[in-house]
């Protein structure tokens, strides 16, 4: 047979009381009914827990040897407990999250710091991915949250509008480009861009722009890496077409410039499966439409500030 917590819990109360009265009183049980209880787990036991005289009471061998260990039982039981709470709410565990080039500049760290500050204990895998990656990824289960393009037509997945990204012009100081005549003044520069397999949507929307603007670029490396190709811009290797987040990497030596194209624009939303759901998704969304709120209450307050600022 086997013994139950609060039958743990009655011989550890009484091991440290070594009194029935008081022992009842802590466990808010009355005496008799703890004399019973106590009899009944000498009974499964087969031997005596406790010796009763007239002098009070003491601990067998056995007993004092099983309270012990029930002890630690019961501190490990709180353990669990105390665990499981916190899963349920959400401060523990693990959270996978896919991301892509637009969002790792700001809006990822940010989001990812404020969350670490709520939930210390939560451990957090991150994947550098394209959006296409991630929404399988968040089909099959594989990740938990992401970073991606919208529209998303997938009615298995959610996502939320959070930040709004443009291609930009990167250039090096002192370039003589000619900011009004947008990409077109690109035309018969060198380009360096991001590669299909690092972000195949930065690769297609900027040779997209391009032939908007009559031309098809003339690409003389692609990159995996962000900022190494902003550096290599500010070597004077060529020109690119970046998100115009990537600013946030302070990146010395160069200028950003818009393309002129209304279709540079995009929509980046934080998505996740409709079928998974659990405390740690729900607030770490809630994170990011904080930071991404936040950010764009800023920004709207520095051009505001721009606009009236004398001239």
């Amino acid at each position: 047979m086997n013994l139950e917590l609060n039958e743990f819990r009655a011989l550890v109360v009484l091991g440290d009381e070594l009194h029935f009265g008081r022992a009842a009183a802590k466990l808010h049980v009355s005496q008799p009914a703890l004399t019973k209880q106590i009899k009944r787990m000498e009974a499964k036991l087969g031997g005596l827990l406790f010796n009763r005289s007239t002098g009070g009471v003491t601990t067998t061998l056995a007993g004092s040897a099983v309270i012990e260990r029930a002890r630690s039982l019961l501190l490990e039981a709180q353990s669990v407990f105390s665990f499981a709470e916190k899963a349920a709410q959400g401060y523990t565990g693990t959270l996978r999250i896919g991301f892509g080039l637009a969002t790792i500049a700001e809006l990822v760290p940010r989001a990812v710091i404020s969350f670490r500050k709520q939930y210390p204990k939560v451990h957090i895998e991150m994947r550098d991915m394209s959006t296409q990656s991630q929404v399988q990824a968040l089909l099959a289960g594989s990740i938990d949250v992401g970073f991606v393009r919208l529209p998303r037509n997938e009615s298995e997945i959610a996502s939320i509008p959070i930040q709004r990204d443009e291609l930009v012009i990167a250039a090096p100081v002192g370039s003589d480009l000619q900011v009004r005549q947008g990409l077109r003044a690109l035309r018969d520069q060198d380009f360096l861009l991001i590669s299909r397999s690092a972000s195949l949507n930065i690769h297609d929307h900027a040779h997209q722009l391009c032939r908007n603007a009559g031309f098809a670029p003339r690409i003389v490396q692609e990159l995996e890496e962000l900022f190494t190709l902003l550096q290599l811009v500010r070597s004077g290797l060529g020109v690119s077409l970046v998100p115009a987040s990537s600013k946030q990497l302070r990146v010395p030596g160069l200028r950003f410039l818009s393309t002129g194209q209304k279709q540079a624009f995009w929509t980046i939303g934080i998505a996740r499966s409709r079928k998974r759901a659990s405390p740690l998704i729900e607030g770490f969304v809630a994170t990011v439409q904080r930071i991404a709120d936040t950010h764009l209450h800023h920004r709207l307050q520095t051009q505001s500030k721009d606009a009236v600022r004398p001239r």
